[in-house]
């Protein structure tokens, strides 16, 4: 894989982990759910699905400066 294809997956694993977060975080609001636990958990959920994609897309940006 060559650098460009390199940098186009880490920017889908970053689209995807902010779309993650938003929706788990919106989605809720948006569906006037009432706040029970397992909306908290879902909501948790995307917040660390999110993040652990966002450190999948700077870990391989970091393999590229290399």
């Amino acid at each position: 894989m060559n650098q460009e294809q390199t940098k186009y997956l880490a920017t889908f694993f970053n689209n995807l982990a902010v779309a993650i977060i938003i929706m788990g975080i919106i989605t809720p609001i948006i569906t006037n759910q009432k706040i029970e636990q397992k909306i908290i958990t879902g909501i948790i959920i995307s917040i660390v699905s999110g993040i652990i994609l966002l450190w999948s897309g700077f870990y391989i940006l970091q393999k590229v400066k290399k």
